[in-house]
């Protein structure tokens, strides 16, 4: 008699079974390890030690955006004003150009082999447009434009960005406890922008260097180093925090969110921005 266990094969014991057995776990693990490892005696010759902090905190953060999307929002918004410098530079090119679009992308492909949650996203006429609107500019810049390379690069980060957090939000499909997290980032992000802005202002010596713009004294800008960023960012952040004052409950919360509120409208004032 043929044992039952060699023709009644479940699912598990397939295809799917390398993707959930131990062997693979703990060859991506090793995979990872040897990876991260290298990365890290790259970073210590260099002496970046806060990019080595990012390297070790790679692996938790991605398994997190992977099953909430929406963390990477959360986190971008908490790390990038921070820690982004030049154009040119490793921070600018990991935390801008390569945070969102990866995550969007990563969180895509863990979702087409259902092993996420099932939540249907329909690309609807927006999204096509989009689409239609970043393959229209991509064939624009390389028949007409006489610096493809360099107007490659700022469509890249003016557009694929934006349009890779719009889908990768999209995709997340945040709930009531989400946004509740994101107007906390939203606080967060006013009070202390507003407050490095001011600082900068009337006492730049308690500030650190590189977070004072080429604008100081002239036009508050924060972290961001520019007056038209600055002042976006804290028009979203302070409307958020007054739709969330006026439909709370509680007096004292109400009160915090809605000084924040006023705030941002000051430090708004301050970076002179159309």
């Amino acid at each position: 008699m043929i044992p039952r266990s060699l023709y009644n094969r479940g699912p598990k014991d397939g295809a799917t079974s390398f993707w959930e057995s131990r062997h693979f776990r703990v060859g991506l693990a090793l995979v990872l390890g040897v990876t991260l490892a290298f990365f890290l005696g790259l970073l210590t010759s260099d002496g970046i030690w806060y990019l080595q902090i990012a390297v070790v905190l790679v692996v938790p953060v991605l398994v997190l955006t992977v099953r909430h999307p929406f963390v990477a929002i959360i986190l971008w918004m908490l790390v990038y004003p921070y820690f982004a410098s030049g154009l040119g530079s490793v921070n600018y090119w990991l935390l801008y150009r390569a945070m969102i679009p990866g995550a969007l992308g990563i969180s895509t492909v863990y979702h087409w082999l259902g092993r996420g949650e099932k939540k249907t996203v329909r690309l609807g006429t927006a999204e096509w447009v989009m689409v239609a609107f970043l393959g229209l500019g991509l064939v624009n810049i390389l028949l007409l434009n006489q610096d493809p390379a360099n107007a490659v690069s700022r469509f890249y980060d003016r557009f694929v960005v934006p349009f890779s957090a719009y889908g990768l939000i999209r995709l997340a499909h945040p709930d009531e406890g989400d946004l509740k997290l994101f107007v906390g980032v939203a606080f967060i992000t006013v009070l202390v922008q507003s407050s490095l802005a001011l600082l900068a202002w009337y006492v730049p010596e308690v500030v650190p260097g590189r977070w004072i713009g080429p604008l100081q004294g002239v036009r508050s800008v924060g972290t961001l180093r520019n007056a038209d960023v600055y002042s976006s960012v804290l028009v979203l952040c302070g409307l958020l925090l007054y739709h969330c004052a006026m439909n709370i409950r509680s007096k004292y919360l109400r009160l915090l969110l809605i000084s924040a509120f006023c705030l941002s409208i000051l430090a708004v004032f301050f970076s002179f921005s159309r």
